[in-house]
């Protein structure tokens, strides 16, 4: 790297700007403008593009921070990629409309034409952090039960009045909380900041997508090589991945748990147990399915990392019970659980033939085979197609932690793996797949020839381009076939073996590996 960067890492570097300042610009004006009682005289769209201005003024202005990223990017950006170059530019502006866009309707529920798909109903109204922060609300009370279903009804798809604790959620639509209890000290923190709905949403998904980019960069920086390079090129464009957007706009906490996996990986890499640890447990105890990954390690015999997990997962319980206390754990356990088992917690994934095409979890397949005319398909199956994924999953776990090669090989079959833990959950909307967008991020290093990069565009569409309107037994088909399509890629992803030379590719200083490789007979 060199003191003065070139026209290439300057670009690079200014997309990155553009893309995250206008969210922490947003994210710092309109809730203290709302808290004074003046957001109205909040010009929302102009500070959007204000703050995708002064992201590139800030990398003319401090060049150390272009300076940061590898300095082959110039020459990448030269006169001999002129036509790369140029798509790539043509990429960069369309992910700026659709990210700028989507920030205005965050910052302004009112603003619906800037919502992804204007059109959709549901899409617009629902907002996943509305069980977050009521969870949170009622946790706050000692006799409330903040799993309680009577707060919401999720017959035939539809929503009940909002309960006076909800109110102030207008005109979103109230969603059941499901998570474990020290998911609520998240939302407590946030109900401690506003009080406002509206900042809360803004705020939750400004933290979102910066956590996100901060781990795709600290995994470039730890990849190195090729894998670096494109992921600087290519993170900000595939911000702007349909998948992302919905799990942005639905106020969903998956992005951040795939981030916190992402970083997981990075600490891992480097030796910081510690780290690696703390940033497990919390991705465990919110999602629960990043647990899987504590097999792998398991597997691997890593096992300062396991043990600093454990510690680390003890220590967010006993602070869950200082500042909620035990009625939430007794809830979860006695209450909640048992109407997951029973399916009365699940109703809604198959109260419309829109949720059974949209879950993309192995439990939801025989929804579809019976909705597609499969007589006898149902609830007692799905438990079945559950638990047999369950088992595969420890399997696949046990296979990837013998699955060496390069740092870019480890990350691919650390994310097939977060992925597939993932769509273990009953009922795993589209915004499981932003796992995918990491995942295509890396691969995108393999990508040498034309076919090459068909194969890959291919992939890409076919794992994020929603599906044309259609009938519904159309729709459940193509579900069902992407769901087929999506599992077998990820089982490809996992097992096999590294394509680089010698499975050594370069990474950045400090980086080892997982698991070093076997000694050669």
């Amino acid at each position: 790297m060199t003191s003065i960067p070139g026209p290439g890492r300057r670009a690079v570097a200014s997309l990155w700007a553009a893309v995250a300042v206008p969210y922490v610009v947003l994210a710092l004006c309109v809730p203290a403008a709302r808290a004074l009682g003046v957001v109205g005289r909040v010009p929302i769209p102009a500070l959007t593009v204000l703050g995708m201005l002064a992201g590139p003024a800030l990398v003319i202005a401090r060049p150390g921070l272009a300076a940061r990223l590898p300095e082959e990017l110039d020459r990448w950006l030269g006169r001999d990629n002129r036509t790369l170059a140029a798509l790539w530019a043509s990429g960069a502006v369309l992910a700026l409309y659709a990210l700028g866009r989507l920030a205005v309707f965050l910052a302004d529920p009112t603003r619906i034409d800037c919502s992804i798909d204007p059109s959709n109903t549901f899409l617009v109204r629902h907002s996943c952090l509305t069980a977050y922060v009521h969870g949170a609300i009622l946790s706050m009370d000692p006799a409330a039960n903040v799993y309680d279903l009577a707060f919401v009804e999720t017959a035939a798809g539809t929503a009940a009045a909002l309960p006076p604790t909800a109110a102030h959620f207008a005109p979103f639509t109230l969603d059941a909380f499901g998570y474990p209890p020290p998911f609520l000290l998240l939302p407590r923190a946030l109900w401690l900041l506003t009080v406002s709905f509206a900042s809360q949403r803004l705020l939750f998904a400004a933290a979102s997508l910066l956590l996100f980019l901060f781990a795709c960069a600290s995994a470039a920086g730890t990849l190195g090589g090729a894998a670096e390079r494109r992921m600087w090129l290519l993170t900000p464009l595939f911000a702007s991945n349909m998948v992302v957007l919905v799990t942005l706009q639905a106020g969903n906490f998956h992005l951040a748990s795939v981030a916190l996996c992402l970083l997981c990986w990075v600490a891992l890499e480097r030796r910081r147990d510690g780290l690696a640890g703390s940033l497990l447990a919390l991705a465990t105890l919110a999602k629960i399915f990043p647990g899987l990954l504590g097999v792998m390690l398991l597997a691997r015999r890593r096992w300062r990392a396991v043990g600093w997990t454990c510690v680390a997962a003890a220590a967010i319980c006993a602070l869950s019970v200082a500042v909620l206390g035990t009625k939430v754990w007794r809830d979860f356990v006695l209450y909640h659980l048992p109407n997951v088992q029973s399916g009365v917690a699940l109703r809604f994934m198959v109260g419309t033939p829109r949720e059974i095409a949209l879950n993309a979890a192995p439990f939801g397949i025989p929804f579809k085979l019976g909705a597609l005319g499969l007589a006898g398909w149902g609830w007692a199956e799905a438990r079945q197609f559950g638990n047999v994924f369950s088992v595969l999953l420890v399997v696949l776990a046990i296979l990837a932690a013998r699955n060496h090669g390069s740092a870019q090989h480890r990350l691919t079959v650390w994310l097939a793996l977060v992925l597939l833990a993932s769509l273990r959950s009953p009922y795993a909307a589209p915004f499981v797949l932003s796992a995918m967008t990491v995942l295509l991020l890396v691969l995108a290093a393999e990508v040498q020839s034309p076919r090459g990069v068909a194969v890959f565009v291919a992939v890409w569409a076919l794992f994020s381009l929603p599906t044309p309107p259609s009938s519904p037994a159309v729709e459940i088909a193509v579900s069902l076939a992407r769901a087929g399509a999506l599992y077998v890629f990820l089982v490809w992803a996992v097992l096999r073996k590294d394509p680089t030379a010698g499975g050594r590719e370069a990474r950045a200083p400090g980086a080892v590996a997982l698991m070093p490789p076997a000694p050669s007979c």
